[in-house]
């Protein structure tokens, strides 16, 4: 393909492979990444060292290394683009936290007395950070006894 066909410029869903001429790998990863879209890279080499730096340089998603789209079939393998094809994740941990919402409740009901790191600080609080930051060596109880006294 040439790079201005529209495949090279608008995401296509597959079954497309887009082939381009290059003479350097670093050709190959610019004109990658020159499009707005980065959903998966597959590159292929004998040269371990070289894969390594071609996947950190282009901007995708996915990148597989002489191979082509196994992660799609493997659950565990988060799968996803970035750019213009960033629609999040699915699989792995990355692609469950997308069907999760976290939300953080705090309820203090009234009945517990005043908490030693609420305003307005006072001398029981500056002894409780006094003793955390110069880290007093004892035990944790004498610690914290310490912190209390009056």
């Amino acid at each position: 393909v040439e790079e201005g066909m529209s495949v090279m410029r608008e995401e296509t869903p597959g079954p497309i492979l887009a082939l381009a001429p290059f003479k350097e790998a670093e050709e190959a990863v610019e004109l990658a990444n020159s499009t707005s879209f980065g959903l998966h890279v597959s590159i292929w080499t004998g040269d371990p060292a070289k894969a390594a730096k071609l996947a950190e340089e282009g901007r995708a998603g996915t990148v597989i290394i002489n191979d082509v789209i196994f992660t799609l079939a493997q659950v565990e393998c988060p799968w996803g683009g970035v750019g213009g094809s960033g629609f999040g994740r699915v699989h792995g941990e990355p692609g469950l936290l997308e069907t999760c919402y976290l939300k953080h409740i705090s309820y203090d009901g009234g009945a517990r007395k005043r908490m030693p790191w609420w305003f307005p600080y006072d001398d029981r609080y500056r002894r409780l950070m006094t003793l955390h930051l110069e880290g007093k060596s004892g035990s944790f109880i004498s610690r914290w006894r310490e912190v209390f006294k009056r």
